[in-house]
């Protein structure tokens, strides 16, 4: 007899910001992709980039931090499926036309590379799964894993690895976020926006030489660390802002569509990248709008275009299994109907026994 799963309750605050995040990361390519300008001379692009990725990246911490499984192997095999494997197969696009461009080589290097905030969210997992698994004390693991994440550049694991932990912390810490939050918003939305002031085109070059913040000439370890706080800073400040909302609003059946699309952020992420970055600048360019027109108003709407058509892609994708779990990283598993649709008695389609 068929059991179906029980439906388990799915706070709706994390899904909505997810959708947040994701609307921000077509936000910013739009401004990135479609002018001909420097994107990090864009003061909107550089106020999304300062937070949404660590953002997104303390979301993936705070989802898991339940990851608790004795099977090391097989929980692996589970981040690797759900990160890893459409990163990959859908890189295999990148790999064709590098090798296109430029040979071997460029194809290999497109493929590496493609898609990186997914291989980053992987590299994090494995450091902190295995940290804590190796370091039973909590403080010890925290900082030998923080140190270690800070000699691995490759997808930017220096600077996301924190915002993991930001996340781990979190999800074991959210009552204490719950209990403050009206506190929480305006000291880190005033830290945040402080931060902003100096957050300008600098810290979009690696930096081989100082860089002055007011009256202070800051290293590499100074630019490393600024780009870090002032994401985790925003981090902290828009999910204590839309948990104080989500405590205090009606959730319509808008919100609950909204929280239903942030649940397809990894979808919109991956298909975005062809029609977005690679597709839509072929066609338009809008170096001639003025700057409000364009960041707040051409931008937005082309991005939200974006998303509607990444949404209906990413449903017809789900209607296939095997295309489910190759790029979208679902478990593969046959269907109920598909398992028990045909009867020894008369073997028609569609009859139960």
């Amino acid at each position: 007899m068929y059991n179906p799963k029980p439906i388990i309750y799915r706070d709706p605050t994390f899904d909505a910001l997810k959708f947040f995040a994701i609307f921000l990361v077509l936000w910013g390519h739009a401004i990135q992709y479609l002018v001909s300008t420097e994107y990090y001379d864009e003061p909107v692009y550089r106020i999304i980039y300062s937070f949404h990725m660590p953002l997104f990246m303390a979301i993936v911490g705070y989802f898991s931090s339940g990851s608790k499984s004795n099977n090391i192997l097989s929980t692996l095999m589970k981040k690797f499926r759900q990160l890893l494997l459409p990163a990959c197969v859908f890189g295999l696009i990148f790999l064709f036309l590098g090798y296109y461009k430029g040979g071997v080589k460029s194809g290999i290097g497109y493929w590496i590379y493609a898609f990186w905030f997914l291989k980053s969210a992987f590299g994090c997992f494995v450091l902190y799964f295995l940290s804590q698994r190796l370091i039973k004390q909590t403080f010890l693991f925290v900082i030998v894993s923080l140190v270690l994440s800070q000699f691995v550049f490759v997808f930017k694991i220096n600077l996301m690895y924190p915002c993991f932990l930001f996340g781990v912390l979190l999800y074991n810490n959210f009552n204490f976020i719950k209990k403050h939050v009206t506190a929480i918003i305006p000291i880190t939305g005033i830290i945040f926006l402080i931060m902003l002031l100096f957050w300008d085109e600098r810290f979009w070059t690696f930096p081989t030489k100082t860089i002055r913040i007011g009256i202070q000439d800051i290293g590499y370890y100074g630019y490393t660390g600024y780009r870090i706080c002032i994401g985790l800073t925003g981090t902290l400040f828009f999910i204590s802002l839309f948990t104080y909302l989500f405590s205090r609003i009606e959730i319509s059946s808008n919100i609950k569509h909204i929280c239903n699309w942030g649940q397809e952020t990894l979808g919109i992420y991956l298909l975005q990248t062809f029609l977005l970055e690679m597709l839509l600048p072929k066609f338009l360019n809008f170096d001639e709008a003025d700057f409000v027109s364009f960041n707040f108003i051409i931008s937005p709407l082309i991005s939200l275009v974006v998303l509607i058509l990444c949404l209906k892609l990413v449903n017809l994708i789900k209607k296939s299994s095997l295309l489910s779990f190759l790029l979208l990283g679902k478990k593969y598993e046959k269907k109920f109907q598909d398992l028990c649709r045909r009867t020894p008695r008369d073997g028609r389609v569609g009859h139960r026994p």
